[in-house]
């Protein structure tokens, strides 16, 4: 399949790939199994619906770990995955622990919430 640089849907793909190696994230989808992913999940329509706004839908990991794999992925609304994310931020800055193998080193350890996180 001859991919043309200025196709949307697959600068999406490219994107979505790029992103996540940069977090080291593995990513195990290839083109046409992510656009059928999400053919699968939010119908015919689905690029405008998919993105990171209110009310649009993203490719969430589950508990936020592990690779990017048809097994390993949910679709949800993106102010449902920024929830689920913040809650697990905050409670590893209390904790100080890493976050997908990655320790949070631009928050000094000096600094504690003003809360106590569960």
């Amino acid at each position: 399949m001859k991919r043309r640089w200025k196709d949307k849907v697959w600068w999406a793909y490219y994107n979505h790939l790029a992103k996540a190696r940069r977090r080291g994230i593995p990513f195990e989808f290839t083109f046409e199994e992510w656009v059928n992913w999400w053919e699968d999940h939010l119908g015919g329509n689905w690029f405008k619906k998919r993105g990171s706004h209110k009310g649009q839908y993203v490719m969430a990991r589950f508990n936020d770990a592990g690779p990017y794999t048809p097994k390993n992925v949910k679709c949800i609304l993106c102010t449902e995955n920024a929830s689920e994310g913040g809650w697990r931020v905050r409670r590893a800055v209390w904790l100080r622990e890493p976050i997908d193998g990655c320790l949070m080193k631009h928050i000094p350890h000096t600094e504690a919430p003003a809360k106590r996180w569960p």
